[in-house]
C-alpha cells in the first residue's frame, strides 16, 4: 500500500476505504473513529473519555457510559 499521505485526498479515501477502515470524516489530515466522547461540566469541555479496541458501536457506547459515571461524580449522583 502507498503511503496514504503521499495520495490525493480521493485516493486517499478510496484507499481507507479499501482496507475498511470507516473515518468519520473525510479530511485525511485528521482521523476521527468512533469511541471518544466528551466529558462536560457546567457548560465546558474538562475532559474526555477515549476506548479503543472493540467495534466502533462498543467502543462509543464503553465511552457513554464512562462519560454518565463522572457526571454522575460531577453532580454529587452517588458520590461516596
Amino acid at each position: 500500500m502507498p503511503n496514504i499521505l503521499e495520495l490525493g485526498e480521493d485516493e486517499a479515501l478510496l484507499a481507507v476505504a479499501a482496507i475498511g477502515w470507516q473515518m468519520l470524516n473525510s479530511d485525511i489530515r485528521y482521523t476521527g473513529w468512533d469511541g471518544g466522547a466528551p466529558v462536560t461540566h457546567r457548560g465546558q469541555v474538562v475532559g474526555a473519555v477515549a476506548v479503543s479496541g472493540l467495534d466502533q458501536a462498543e467502543d462509543a457506547e464503553l465511552a457513554r457510559i464512562g462519560v454518565a459515571r463522572i457526571a454522575e461524580r460531577l453532580h454529587g449522583v452517588g458520590a461516596a
